[in-house]
């Protein structure tokens, strides 16, 4: 006969215990995540930066992880243990989504209006995301027919948070994008034009990370000199 001691404040201790050890992790890969941010989503010039952007892009996973989350309880379904894979899942995802939509903008012509540019950049980039989005949705919501309940509320959960990821990047963040393009073109620096450091100071790497294509950007009507860009293909330079 095997006796097991069991008391509240021993499954207290533990379950705390675990909960904060997640907590950790979510938030080093939250940390991680801004940091790829801040420093791939744009260029190293204060026009450039893009830490806003990042900053906009965590904001839009946290408000679709917490809607699915408060959606899915209201409907009655419970968490267990795996549900703590659930940010991780959606910063992936959610992250992805908006860099692709962010490197489309920065692939039409900067000559263009913002209306123009958000256009063709939601054009090329929305079908992608859209068809991922609901493949990624429909594949977790299938899994939610499993006889294991831990797992079919995962998978509930989980499809219910990409859909709330993809609202949130067709309308939170591309709203957001139209507004940096505009604070570009009128070559205002990232932070809602606080940053004002200049492209040759060390923090932005003296300007050695930039192209010729960055350094006369934005281009003011005038159509660039491909002889003197090369074959870049973003507007940006990004």
């Amino acid at each position: 006969m095997n006796v097991y001691l069991f008391t509240q404040a021993g499954f207290l201790k533990a379950f705390s215990s675990d909960i904060l050890a997640d907590l950790v992790l979510v938030q080093a890969s939250i940390s991680l995540v801004a940091i790829y941010c801040i420093l791939f989503m744009g260029g190293f010039s204060p026009i450039h930066f893009r830490s806003a952007a990042a900053g906009i892009t965590l904001l839009c996973v946290g408000l679709s992880y917490t809607a699915s989350s408060g959606l899915a309880f209201y409907l009655g379904w419970k968490t267990a243990g795996i549900h703590g894979l659930l940010p991780f899942l959606l910063i992936g995802i959610g992250v992805d989504d908006m860099f692709v939509i962010s490197a489309a903008i920065d692939q039409t012509d900067a000559n263009l209006s913002v209306e123009e540019r958000m256009k063709e950049g939601i054009m090329h980039s929305g079908s992608s995301i859209t068809i991922t989005s609901f493949t990624n949705a429909i594949a977790f919501l299938l899994g939610c027919t499993t006889s294991l309940d831990a797992l079919s509320s995962f998978c509930f959960f989980a499809g219910i948070g990409v859909i709330f990821l993809y609202i949130s990047a067709i309308t939170i963040f591309s709203s957001f994008m139209a507004w940096d393009i505009k604070r570009q073109a009128n070559q205002k620096g990232d932070c809602c034009g606080a940053c004002c450091c200049s492209e040759e100071t060390v923090i932005c790497c003296k300007g050695s990370c930039l192209t010729q294509k960055q350094k006369r950007f934005p281009f003011r009507g005038d159509k660039p000199d491909i002889a003197e860009v090369g074959q870049e293909e973003y507007a940006s330079g990004t």
